[in-house]
């Protein structure tokens, strides 16, 4: 389950949410559902299906706010239902805070490989022309 599309939409703004998902619970549990999974639902511009993450610290707006998610996730283990969390930590968004710091401080390792540090990358360790996309 993933509050995406117009499933467990609170708001009728068209997008499921987590006050709708809490709704839902009570039903869940009654058809001995034990744990749900959230496709990312962290702050994001939503330019790759949110997993270009902007703030792994809040949740979407779009989906609710971090008490949202504290309240579901306490009434899921009220329930004893277990909350997975989608979160994929290599893909981050250009509007995350990381971005504005690469390449400006010699000393730090890269977060990120962007422009051609990551096509010589690429190179190195997919040298099969066609095996992956550009």
């Amino acid at each position: 389950m993933a509050p995406s599309g117009g499933f467990a939409d609170s708001d009728g703004d068209g997008v499921g949410d987590l006050p709708g998902a809490l709704a839902h619970l009570d039903h869940l549990a009654w058809l001995g559902v034990d744990a749900v999974w959230f496709n990312p639902c962290f702050a994001s511009p939503f330019k790759d299906a949110g997993y270009d993450v902007s703030d792994y610290l809040r949740i979407a707006p779009r989906y609710g706010t971090n008490e949202d998610m504290v309240a579901f996730v306490d009434a899921c283990r009220e329930r004893g239902i277990r909350v997975v969390l989608d979160l994929v930590a290599g893909h981050t968004s250009v509007e995350h805070e990381w971005f504005p710091v690469l390449g400006r401080d010699a000393g730090r390792r890269p977060l990120h490989l962007v422009g051609p540090a990551r096509a010589q990358l690429r190179a190195l360790l997919w040298p099969a022309p066609g095996l992956l996309p550009a």
